[in-house]
Order: structure tokens, then C-alpha cells, then sequence
């Protein structure tokens, strides 16, 4: 994501920056899914542009286990002033989730539904939305994975059990650190794990290693002064932890209770090239013409 700039007469005529973080806050929208007419769970997803170079397929990325047994899935948009800038109008969308690429390893909790039923819709009232799409421009490198120091500074975007801000219809983001190192695999897998707190309604939600005012960088032994911000995990949950509430030393009884230990389990964002493969093969099987999608958002 760059700084995009738009005009902004209510603001006397000057260019508007939308900064890293602001952009981060419109890359995520609460997910709500239902069966059967009935909630089954609260979530959180972000719009990411996969296979770029084949014209770019606009998708919502998610949990496996989010959208599991459901059958639709109600999100919110922003939509786009005159000016391109994001107004306070918001549309709220029920869809059917019938367009779900799933990462093809059954223990990476990862997929995307399609965002086009979504911006169809909006296109019918005559609207663009507006929101901010991550692309694997967003992801480090090969080589910047590498070199990435053992405690970084990362910010999640999401909704905290169903948390957020009502009104104005955006996220919360929290910040954190690293708890175990991003060049490795925790466990042996591809992900990570992050020291801040993470509640359900956070699955889904996209972590970023976030540097706003600049960062020490070891291997030049020098201090950059701007921004780093980079796409580096996809929450998928936490470790509980059963502690002691009460004791009844007389009748010899005790009673467990379930506290977070601020821990989250973090798949790295690198697993979005598998995913990426899947979305291609998807595209490439579709009709000529048809390659991808065309839209007018962020």
C-alpha cells in the first residue's frame, strides 16, 4: 500500500495523504456469518488483489474456520466521495458464500471469498466502494524475512469479539510485538506467534510489522526515517490456558476458569502465494475474456 492522495474541498482545496495507518483501517471489514437464517460467528477479513498480472481477482481473506458451515456472510463498505476519498456512507451486504478458494494445505487456516458479489451490488446504486487493498507488493521479501530482527513492532487490524466503532463503521487496532522470530516457523509451521492480547472476532484479522516514524536497519547499520509497513501474518487463534478461581479446600473442591495469555498464533503472510496459486488456476479454467475481475475500488 502507498500514500494516496485526493482532493479535498471541505478542507480548503489542499491534497488529503491517506496515510499507512489510515489505509490499514480500511483494508478490514467485520465478517458476520450465518446458516439457516441464524448467527453463527463474528470475524474478521481483508481485501487483498490476487494474480496481479493476469488483470487482478479482488477477494475478502479470512480463516478457514470462519466461514465453515455457514451459508452467508454479511459484511460493511465504505463508499467512495466524488473526490475519491472515503466517505462516511456505508452499505451493509448479506451474500451467499458459494466462491471460496481454500489454501490446499488442510492445516494452513487460511482462504478468500470472492469480493465481486459484494461490488456488483454496490455498482447497482449507481456507487464505488472504497477500501484498500493489500497485494503481495504488500508482503516483505524473500530477503527482508531474513533479515527482520528476533522482536519487531506489528500492529492487528480487526474486531475484537465483535468490537469496533459503531458510528463510523471501522476497525480497532491494537499493537504488539513479535514473540517469536518472523524468519522462523514456529513449531514447524508457517507461522508465528504475536505478544498481544487477541480475542475471538480477531480471526482473520492481518497483522502488519509497522514502523510508522522510520526504523533501525542492522544489516546498514543505520537508521531509515520513513515509514515501514509491511503485510507479514493472518491471525487464526490463541493459546488458552486453565487457571485456579476458586478453592473449597473443605470439601475438597476447585473450579478451573479459561484466561487468555495475550498470545496469538499467526499464519505468515507468504502462505498467500499458495493461496495465490489456487486463484490463478480458478481464473485460467475460467471462459476467455473472463481472466479476472474489473472494478473500480481503492
Amino acid at each position: 500500500m502507498e500514500n494516496i492522495a485526493f482532493k479535498a474541498d471541505r478542507l480548503g482545496g489542499k491534497d488529503v495523504v491517506l496515510t499507512p495507518g489510515l489505509q490499514v483501517t480500511h483494508c478490514t471489514t467485520k465478517i458476520e456469518t450465518f446458516a439457516g437464517g441464524k448467527p453463527l460467528s463474528t470475524a474478521t477479513g481483508f481485501w487483498f488483489r490476487f494474480v496481479d498480472d493476469l488483470g487482478g481477482t479482488h477477494c475478502l481473506v479470512t480463516n478457514k474456520h470462519v466461514v465453515a458451515n455457514a451459508e452467508t456472510m454479511v459484511v460493511a463498505l465504505h463508499l467512495k466521495n466524488s473526490d475519491g476519498s472515503p466517505s462516511k456512507e456505508v452499505v451493509e451486504i448479506e451474500f451467499d458464500i458459494d466462491s471460496v478458494a481454500e489454501h490446499p494445505d488442510d492445516k494452513v487456516d487460511l482462504c478468500a471469498v470472492s469480493a465481486m458479489p459484494l461490488i456488483e451490488e454496490i455498482h447497482k446504486l449507481g456507487r464505488s466502494p472504497f477500501i484498500t487493498t493489500c497485494t503481495m507488493a504488500d508482503l516483505p521479501s524473500r530477503e527482508q524475512w531474513i533479515h527482520y530482527d528476533a522482536i519487531e513492532d506489528i500492529v492487528m487490524v480487526g474486531y475484537p469479539k465483535g468490537h469496533g466503532d459503531q458510528v463510523n463503521r471501522l476497525p480497532l487496532v491494537r499493537r504488539g510485538i513479535t514473540s517469536t522470530a518472523l524468519a522462523i516457523n514456529f513449531d514447524g509451521k508457517p507461522e508465528f506467534v504475536v505478544d498481544m492480547a487477541c480475542f475471538p472476532g480477531s480471526s482473520g484479522s492481518p497483522i502488519f510489522l509497522y514502523n510508522a516514524n522510520g526504523y533501525y536497519d542492522y544489516q546498514q547499520a543505520k537508521f531509515v526515517g520513513t515509514p515501514r509497513v509491511k503485510l507479514v501474518g493472518v491471525l487464526w487463534g490463541g493459546p488458552p490456558t486453565w487457571e485456579k478461581a476458586i478453592e473449597i479446600t473443605g470439601a475438597q473442591s476447585e473450579i478451573y476458569s479459561k484466561s487468555p495469555l495475550h498470545l496469538g498464533f499467526a499464519i505468515r503472510a507468504t502462505e498467500l502465494m499458495a493461496l495465490d496459486g489456487v486463484i490463478r488456476k480458478l481464473v485460467l479454467a475460467q471462459a476467455p475474456g473472463t481472466a479476472a475481475d474489473t472494478v473500480d475500488v481503492q
